[in-house]
């Protein structure tokens, strides 16, 4: 299970017992859903966006960040 908070964490929870596996410091606080993407066989990815236009995508996994795009400039940006 994923989640995120105001502050920019994004944690990764065991579903049955809430412990964190793993967790993600964004630029920005977290403002999207989070979609989870099965890219193959050994890589899954998550996807959101923050409050200062940015996206990422982050290994399902381990947390380690796969990549970032700052999507949009202007200063009321946000995903």
């Amino acid at each position: 299970m994923f989640t995120a908070d105001l502050t920019g964490l994004v944690y990764s929870l065991d579903a049955q017992t809430g412990c964190m596996h793993w967790k993600f410091a964004a630029d920005a606080p977290v403002r999207s859903g989070i979609a989870f993407h099965q890219v193959n066989d050994a890589l899954s990815a998550i996807y959101f966006g923050t409050q200062k236009g940015t996206a990422y995508a982050v290994s399902a996994a381990t947390g380690e960040l796969l990549w970032k795009v700052h999507v949009e400039e202007h200063v009321a940006a946000m995903i």
